[in-house]
């Protein structure tokens, strides 16, 4: 919601997908529902299930396809929820799990200790094939130890990454 808009009791939260645009593609009619929206300076937030790029990434390219300003406060996307985590996780071992560009978004929401499932086979190289992960020393176990695990998208290779999560999640 823009910042200048006045406080209302309501908002309308828009699916992108779909609805707006099918691919990179604008539907008819999207851009003038916008305006009538804008006109009526009726407050809207953008939600999406997808990923795999920051909501001031996901709010500029709404912008030039939809053709009105869309703010990086307007973008909800499937993994915005896990900036409420920052505080928490953010000098914690975590293990992230999405497309190649997940591991960058884990970086500027400000988790600072991440890792990807490619990282924690190369710790462990039989970890694909085997549910017990062990490492060398116990001292070394407590220090590679994922706090938690957060899917910022469609995982790039689902076979490693569900493997990796379930070693960790046991």
């Amino acid at each position: 919601m823009r910042a200048s808009r006045r406080a209302l009791s309501y908002a309308l939260a828009l699916d992108i997908d779909g609805v707006f645009l099918k691919g990179s593609n604008v539907l008819p009619g999207a851009r003038e529902a916008l305006d009538a929206l804008e006109k009526k300076r009726w407050p809207y937030v953008f939600v999406t299930n997808g990923g795999g790029v920051t909501e001031l990434q996901k709010a500029r390219s709404l912008t030039e396809l939809l053709g009105v300003n869309v703010e990086e406060s307007q973008v909800l996307m499937s993994h915005t929820p896990y900036r409420d985590q920052v505080e928490t996780y953010r000098d914690k071992r975590v293990l992230i799990l999405g497309s190649k560009r997940s591991h960058e978004i884990s970086k500027h929401y400000g988790f600072t200790h991440t890792v990807v499932p490619r990282q924690l086979l190369a710790e462990n190289p039989t970890a694909f094939h085997q549910i017990n992960v062990e490492s060398s020393s116990p001292g070394d176990a407590e220090r590679r130890k994922v706090q938690a695990a957060f899917i910022l998208g469609d995982p790039y290779e689902w076979g490693l990454d569900i493997q990796i999560l379930t070693d960790v999640m046991l």
